[in-house]
């Protein structure tokens, strides 16, 4: 039986995070290549690429916000929020305890938050001046700590998550994580 050769052009290059899902189910994986990839753990099936360089994903995530604790269509925007990070290598990657956020970390400073059910993006900002390699969010996703290569500069910040209205702050930091 002749397997399918998947095309050079399909492989993600050089993955450098990945992170299951609390329930197992799902692997989220990232690349130096700047792919964020969805998977099916029981299959091995890719189900989706959620950001590429070239802007070949699967679908178009969806842009929201959250009100009265609830998801609803974001206002009108120009752009996706993890625009911030397309074509910069992708260092980390993390689901939330309870699975129904991941973070995404890059090279260029930026984290995204996205909801993993539905795959909308609910928060990006510069978190640091480069490499976010380091990613973990609290029980109850009130809080998200990242860790960067910020020689000579802040290597731990640790951010305090506010879904409605939205909002991220950084709650404190330290630039002793060094080595």
């Amino acid at each position: 039986m002749d397997e399918e050769k998947i095309p050079e052009s399909d492989l993600p290059a050089s993955l450098s995070t990945a992170d299951f899902s609390p329930d197992g189910t799902t692997l989220i994986t990232a690349s130096l290549g700047g792919i964020l990839a969805e998977w099916d753990v029981a299959t091995g099936e890719r189900r989706r690429v959620l950001l590429d360089p070239k802007g070949i994903e699967d679908e178009n995530p969806r842009l929201v916000a959250v009100r009265d604790g609830r998801e609803v269509e974001a206002p009108f925007e120009l752009r996706r929020l993890s625009e911030c990070m397309r074509g910069s290598s992708l260092l980390s990657v993390r689901y939330s305890p309870d699975g129904k956020r991941f973070a995404v970390g890059a090279a260029n400073g930026t984290v995204v938050i996205w909801n993993a059910e539905s795959r909308g993006e609910l928060f990006a900002w510069r978190a640091h001046e480069c490499d976010v390699v380091a990613l973990d969010v609290s029980l109850g996703r009130r809080w998200l700590a990242t860790g960067a290569l910020e020689a000579g500069g802040t290597t731990f910040k640790v951010w305090k998550i506010q879904e409605d209205p939205p909002d991220i702050k950084e709650a404190f930091s330290d630039c002793r994580h060094v080595g």
